[in-house]
């Protein structure tokens, strides 16, 4: 997609976060994974609007990295269009809180 920025999104137990621009893939995949075989201990990410995200990730943590390419016109939290940057596999009823 010519244009386009990735866009990282986690889905830790059911609730989705929204990363920040700066956020990889690989970098993501590498702290859950040293959590995990550590017995357990904290990811840290930046969100879409720059606060700092730390979760716990234990053996028994449900985490999803989802990335999508999206035009830079709806890559921001700011945007009024928020459903389109929904992963497709979350319904209305799995989302943390309401944008409307």
């Amino acid at each position: 997609m010519p244009n386009s920025i990735e866009r990282i999104h986690l889905v830790v137990d059911g609730s989705l976060h929204e990363l920040g621009p700066e956020e990889r893939v690989d970098d993501l995949e590498a702290q859950i994974l040293q959590a995990t075989r550590a017995g357990g201990g904290f990811v840290r990410a930046t969100l879409d609007r720059g606060q700092r995200l730390s979760i716990f990730v234990s053996s028994t943590s449900s985490i999803q990295i989802v990335a999508s390419n999206v035009q830079p016109d709806h890559a921001s939290a700011d945007d009024d269009d928020h459903d389109e940057r929904w992963p497709n596999f979350i319904d209305d009823e799995a989302r943390p809180f309401d944008h409307s």
